[in-house]
């Protein structure tokens, strides 16, 4: 029974056709490989298998689920190791196990399958204090921690040694005589050869032959071939009258026979009621390889040769639909689908904070040192009185909202875009979406992190402003609070904005840079709005962060926040919400 069916499947990424017509099936519990050089589209046709791709034209099923409509309830039956993708830095190995294992309902033993691929020893090691191999190794024990009934494996040896190659061999037949179906991108022949029930050789897009891999070298280059010395003359017609026998060539004292099937046994039993018998009897047969030199770059002669033309109307339309989901801040879930676990999230926040303490610089600036400026400001003379120029206010009560929102920009605009950016770029996002837990889940963990820091700042800010210096709270605390949240609304989306365009860390970084500068500045964080001209404190209202500021501010001195900074807000949360979901991209 076929478990993966893929029927004339094409995908263009503008003007260059990755995949043109592909089509093939895997039985269960076969071991299926799809060979080619680079370029040729097997890891865009494996990506399309498992929903990570949509195809431009053409039908795939899996387990007899649509990737693209029944992603979630497929990923948790396929497991899929990439070709390319990273894990954070100071991620631990056991740990990056135990975090992957609770996005399963039924997920195999963390600690078995690290000592089945060897990595006992480096269990407590961060992810990039490990070899090549090792990274490797943990990418494939990722990709089965599910238990799946299909495994998807994308150079699956990639960086591994002869002797480490040869366990992962041995751990993929293992899966195999367990029921697991296994689909194997490679352009390692000898892998192939010795894992691969069938092959599907792809060249160009193309798949230029299906077969076993001893079939596919027959067929390429002419088959077996028997050499041995006879033990006396013999007339040839005993051996080319064998259906196994195509010909038979004396070479002095040497007789060469060509052909197919079981030929050795064939060539000597027919000698035998001659009374010949063969010596120094050598067996050689064709290679894969040399059946994929052969067939690669003469396929024309084994297709029509035609290129169907691009996809347009409705296949187009159906791409757009698919590919706005694709990228859906939380992918639809069909009914029936079971919902991910969720002891994962916890897991996942769990696994943000840990992250967090270990790259400290992000705390250290967003929750350090605003309280650091207070404790500073607290103990300055003169800046707890109070002053005719801040309305009878002192210098610290107006400058504690301007300390809550210095630590708002910087968690919004450096803290949260910066570690989502890197996940982009190391491929963590693009691993998560091969799981039943969809990527959103890592950004509302981050989001979550941040606004607990945020909180916990505020509350902190406000509190120990007033014991320390006899600042009142906040004497309108429901415009305090409302100003707070729209402020915090405000600069996560803009921070969400930032990592949506950024494709690198170092871009996120220095895009939040240019934008956390100017914010403070309008926020009053150097030059208190209420000494600013005239015109530059409208100008500075108009801000998301100088908005803020002054809704809270009116706030601490007893009046409801007037309508003007609360509409400013709302306006920019509703533009760069609607750009950061329009912008976003997982990949």
């Amino acid at each position: 029974m076929a478990v993966v069916e893929v029927v004339h499947l094409r995908k263009s990424y503008g003007p260059t056709r990755a995949v043109d017509d592909i089509s093939f099936d895997v039985s269960d519990g076969e071991i299926f490989g799809l060979l080619g050089p680079n370029g040729a589209g097997k890891t865009t046709t494996v990506e399309s298998v498992v929903g990570l791709r949509v195809p431009d034209a053409g039908a795939i099923r899996v387990l007899g689920l649509d990737p693209t409509a029944d992603g979630p309830a497929l990923r948790d039956r396929v497991g899929v190791q990439l070709q390319e993708s990273a894990l954070p830095a100071k991620l631990r190995v056991g740990e990056a196990l135990s975090l992957y294992a609770s996005f399963y309902r039924t997920p195999d033993d963390p600690d078995r399958l690290i000592n089945v691929l060897g990595l006992a020893v480096k269990s407590e090691s961060y992810f990039r204090e490990l070899s090549g191999g090792q990274k490797q190794r943990l990418s494939i024990a990722l990709a089965l921690i599910g238990r799946p009934k299909i495994a998807v494996l994308d150079e699956l040896t990639t960086g591994l040694d002869p002797q480490a190659r040869k366990e992962v061999w041995g751990l993929i037949e293992r899966l195999r005589q367990d029921g697991v179906t296994i689909l194997l991108v490679t352009h390692d022949m000898d892998e192939a050869e010795h894992l691969c029930d069938r092959v599907a050789l792809i060249d160009a897009g193309r798949v230029v032959a299906i077969d076993s891999p001893a079939r596919l070298a027959e067929r390429a280059t002419g088959g077996k071939q028997v050499r041995f010395r006879p033990s006396a003359p013999f007339d040839t017609t005993v051996l080319t009258q064998l259906p196994e026998v195509r010909s038979v060539e004396h070479n002095a004292e040497w007789v060469t026979v060509s052909g197919e099937g079981d030929l050795v046994n064939a060539v000597i039993l027919a000698l035998a009621p001659a009374g010949v018998a063969a010596h120094d009897v050598v067996m050689s047969s064709a290679a894969l390889e040399d059946a994929f030199l052969a067939l690669v770059g003469n396929h024309d002669e084994l297709t029509d040769g035609t290129v169907a033309p691009a996809p347009t109307g409705p296949v187009r339309d159906r791409e757009h639909r698919a590919f706005q989901e694709w990228r859906s801040w939380s992918p639809r879930r069909r009914a029936g689908a079971a919902a991910p676990p969720r002891a994962a999230f916890r897991r996942l926040l769990g696994t943000e904070w840990r992250l967090a303490v270990r790259n400290p610089a992000a705390l250290v600036w967003g929750f350090g040192l605003p309280l650091l400026l207070l404790i500073l400001f607290a103990s300055l003379p003169g800046t707890t009185k109070p002053d005719k120029s801040f309305n009878g206010l002192s210098f610290f009560q107006i400058y504690l909202p301007v300390l809550v929102a210095l630590s708002l920009a910087l968690l919004s605009l450096v803290a949260l875009p910066m570690p989502l950016a890197s996940y982009r770029e190391l491929g963590v996002l693009r691993r998560m979406r091969t799981t039943p837990v969809p990527p959103s889940w890592l950004l509302g963990a981050q989001l979550v992190l941040n606004l607990a820091l945020l909180a916990v700042v505020a509350l902190l800010v406000i509190v120990g402003g007033g014991l320390s210096s006899g600042a009142h709270l906040p004497r309108q605390v429901p415009g305090f609070l409302l100003a707070f949240v729209l402020g915090t609304v405000t600069m996560f989306a803009i921070g969400l904005w930032v990592a949506s365009i950024a494709r690198t860390q170092r871009a996120a970084g220095a895009i939040g840079g240019a934008l956390l500068y100017p914010m403070m500045f309008f926020a009053g964080v150097w030059v208190p709005q209420q000494v600013m001209p005239s015109w530059l404190r409208d100008v500075s209202q108009l801000t998301g962060l100088g908005a803020a500021v002054d809704a809270m501010q009116n706030s601490i001195e007893g009046h409801f926040p007037s309508a003007l900074p609360l509409v400013v807000m709302v306006v920019w949360t509703a533009a760069f919400s609607w750009f950061a979901v329009r912008m976003f991209r997982w990949e």
